[in-house]
């Protein structure tokens, strides 16, 4: 069985054993088992160096690692040469994570392989952010770009291309101002200069597509700046077309109300006003050729009345009964006469009495109000 190299045994294996990478030498051939796993290879995988030596790298492999990149190292292995893969491996917990792998030979001078030296690094997080974005790119249902400091596509989702009409391939060969038209090439010039000094931006434009369509279109930019060149923009786009057209017809709808709502406001204050201008002279009438005028409900409760004779203001009479209004004798009688009236259906016509400190005879004609449906829900007279 192979055993762990001591670190003692040559000077640069103290090397190894301080650097950040994980690092591993393999035997150069056989089933090219570990003969030495730094600390930092036992780290990044979980296993002990007492678990790596004696075996195959491959052992970290999974299900899903790409079958590609296994292929490649097995023929770089087989024919002697250096390569390098990304791949996924898996920890000793089961974990998965991605792997850059470079495999080196090492040769004596006179060319005879003497072993094989791999390096590991965790590159997770750099694979992960790289298919999310790419992800993003090739799926998002809104448009996706990336276009270069001077505005020129780089790359666009489907999403983008299915919107305006163009394919990829043409759109690659296009920029911003080709389909920007609210702005003109200069302006566009200028926005972009804006953005990039600022880092990003939100805003709506208006897109024409490749049938003359114009879209509206809301935008929202960000520039990523690059220690060498003129950096990048990273924009994402949504169709919004439809949403401003349905708040424009809402808006429509609102403004035409609020007209439709201000017209009838006004008639109704034309009509209270004729009203109470009618009312008015009614009261004036009324009260020239000495009579009096009353609503009840089917309790016989007033709802209205106009008796200047008796004293009595509207306010005083609404929801209440001749009995707690009228001398009791004759609250009787005329509570008798209207009660008829609503029983029979008939009107009725009697001369009256009200007695008091000073009594008064009225010819009191009583009728029957009848509701929508025909049934009689009070009197009047």
């Amino acid at each position: 069985m192979t055993e762990q190299v001591s670190p003692s045994a040559v000077p640069w294996l103290t090397v190894l054993e301080c650097s950040a990478r994980g690092i591993v030498i393999t035997e150069p051939g056989g089933d090219y088992e570990v003969v030495y796993a730094n600390p930092a290879f036992e780290k990044l995988t979980g296993y002990a160096a007492s678990e790596i030596v004696g075996r195959n790298c491959r052992f970290l492999q999974g299900p899903d690692t790409d079958s590609a990149a296994r292929a490649e190292i097995r023929a770089a292995l087989r024919d002697g040469r250096a390569c390098a893969v990304t791949l996924l491996n898996y920890r000793k917990d089961g974990t998965p994570f991605w792997s850059e792998v470079a495999i080196s030979p090492a040769r004596e001078a006179s060319g005879r392989l003497l072993c094989f030296v791999g390096l590991q690094t965790d590159v997770t997080a750099r694979v992960l952010e790289a298919l999310r974005t790419e992800g993003i790119l090739r799926t998002a249902l809104d448009g996706f770009w990336i276009a270069d400091g001077r505005g020129r596509f780089l790359d666009v989702n489907q999403a983008y291309c299915d919107l305006v009409g163009y394919s990829r391939e043409e759109l690659l060969g296009m920029s911003i101002a080709n389909l920007e038209a609210l702005e003109d090439s200069g302006q566009v010039t200028e926005h972009i200069a804006r953005v990039a000094e600022v880092g990003h931006d939100r805003f709506e434009t208006r897109h024409r597509a490749k049938d003359g369509t114009l879209l509206d279109i809301e935008v929202s930019a960000t520039f990523l700046p690059q220690p060498r060149g003129e950096g990048q923009f990273v924009v994402f786009l949504r169709d919004v077309t439809a949403r401003n057209r349905a708040a424009a017809v809402l808006k429509r709808a609102h403004d035409t109300l609020e007209e439709r709502v201000l017209e009838r406001t006004l008639e109704l204050e034309r009509a209270n006003a004729a009203l109470k201008q009618r009312d008015q002279r009614l009261r004036v009438a009324l009260a020239s050729v000495d009579m009096a005028v009353f609503e009840q409900d089917a309790e016989l409760r007033y709802q209205w009345m106009f008796a200047p004779q008796l004293g009595y203001q509207v306010e005083q009479v609404v929801g209440r009964t001749d009995a707690e209004l009228l001398p009791p004798v004759s609250a009787a009688h005329i509570t008798t006469i209207k009660r008829r009236v609503l029983d029979t259906g008939l009107p009725t016509r009697e001369i009256v009495s009200v007695d008091g400190d000073q009594p008064r005879q009225f010819d009191l004609v009583v009728e029957p109000i009848r509701g929508a449906d025909g049934s009689i829900v009070g009197v009047a007279g």
